[in-house]
């Protein structure tokens, strides 16, 4: 929501020494707050039942749950066979209503009622010694709960009819890192050396661009456009022309992960958080 913003973070000083660690920054009616949590946390997301909560994605599948000012914690999948920092979990997403999460192997989880995760990747769970090299899903999204996409190593492209999983052709063999559905249908995906996709369901394909040849980390749907980001900056999609982004600032701004809702586009950066209402005007917002 335009008045509820949720960043996690790592602080510099023991990111060499605490891999397990991140800093939850919560933004809420203006006034700034933030919580430890001895986890590393792969992604959050918020729900509302009927108070918000913000749930926390360990890469281990430990959910830190933030119901303000309240902390509870759940465990996606304590069997042998679930996420672990071996196998860990890398996408957090609402579809349709329910929260999802997706990692490496190709598991999916979806979220039954507080405490209770459903296993949901039949058809493309990965099990142990059937493959070769690292597959998994990074990134979960989806129009409805009957048409979930999930893309990931090696380009791949999966998606969910609701019952199981099946792979689709894929244009490109490039790590795909982010996938986005937009509300007139297209579904769009993003991934190293600046690739771009474009499709849905079984039809895809790729949208040449020249502007950039970094790895795209950030993809999001604002204001009826596509927009992406990398380290080298921000970047929009405009009639299937990629365009780079003037957030009009005097100072250089670091860039690399957006998320939006309605009413907002948020760019975080290593160091940096910038936000637009607009699309064209954007405000830097001072780190704590």
């Amino acid at each position: 929501a335009a008045n509820q913003v949720h960043v996690s973070s790592i602080v510099d000083e023991y990111a060499e020494d605490r891999q397990d660690h991140a800093l939850i920054f919560s933004w809420i009616d203006g006034h700034c707050t933030h919580r430890p949590i001895e986890n590393s946390i792969g992604g959050l997301c918020v729900v509302d039942e009927p108070t918000p909560k913000v749930l926390n994605m360990g890469i281990d599948g430990l959910i830190s749950v933030f119901n303000l000012p309240g902390f509870d914690t759940e465990h996606v999948d304590r069997s042998p066979d679930g996420p672990s920092y071996s196998k860990h979990l890398k996408s957090i997403r609402r579809i349709d209503g329910s929260v999802y999460v997706a990692g490496m192997a190709r598991q999916v989880y979806r979220r039954e009622d507080r405490g209770r995760w459903l296993r949901c990747d039949q058809g493309a769970r990965s099990h142990r010694g059937r493959t070769r090299g690292a597959v998994g899903f990074c990134s979960i999204d989806g129009p409805s709960e009957n048409e979930i996409y999930g893309v990931g190593y090696k380009g791949e492209i999966w998606m969910f009819d609701g019952a199981i999983w099946t792979e689709v052709a894929s244009p490109t063999n490039i790590l795909l890192t982010g996938v986005r559905c937009s509300p007139e249908g297209e579904v769009y995906a993003c991934g190293l050396g600046g690739v771009i996709l474009c499709g849905r369901e079984r039809k895809w394909r790729i949208i040449e661009q020249d502007v950039t040849e970094k790895d795209f980390w950030g993809i999001t749907i604002f204001g009826g456009s596509l927009y992406l980001s990398n380290y080298d900056g921000l970047f929009r999609l405009d009639d299937q022309v990629l365009r780079r982004v003037d957030l009009g600032l005097r100072k250089t701004i670091t860039t690399a992960y957006l998320d939006s809702c309605n009413e907002m586009l948020w760019s975080v950066g290593h160091k940096d958080l910038t936000f637009t209402s607009d699309g064209r005007r954007w405000k830097h917002t001072p780190t704590p």
